[in-house]
């Protein structure tokens, strides 16, 4: 493979998991906008926090993926990404009739989008591209 062809798939990649992190963003909107029950929340751990560590795993992984490696920056770039979306998802869920918005949530976004980075470098160091 030429030069040219290696960058050219290289933007090709870039682009093509840009619009899955957009998709995937668009997922977490359609899923948070659901009215649901208010619950009081009794404990920081719980299955709802879990769900919102998996949800935004994916998210975490294809933001990353948008990268290229010579960007030592990426993993703080894709946080602040994850950190930002997720407050935002809070706010929003404000305004959805029986959501709340809760700062623990907003925790377990980050955190989930920590583990999905992380993953996303182990699997990267493991299994180079090209």
């Amino acid at each position: 493979m030429d030069d040219n062809n290696i960058v050219k798939h290289s933007i090709q990649w870039r682009w093509s998991w840009i619009w899955i992190s957009l998709a995937w963003a668009l997922i977490l909107t359609i899923l948070s906008s659901i009215p649901g029950k208010s619950m009081p929340h009794w404990h920081v751990l719980s299955e709802d926090k879990l769900i919102h560590c998996l949800f935004y795993m994916p998210f975490g992984w294809t933001i990353l993926s948008a990268f290229g490696r010579k960007y030592w920056f990426r993993f703080g770039f894709m946080m602040m990404i994850v950190m930002l979306y997720g407050g935002c998802d809070e706010v929003h869920q404000h305004f959805v009739p029986g959501r709340t918005m809760d700062v623990w949530d907003w925790s377990f976004d980050a955190l989930g989008g920590a583990i999905g980075g992380s993953i996303f470098l182990m699997w990267e160091k493991r299994f180079p591209r090209g």
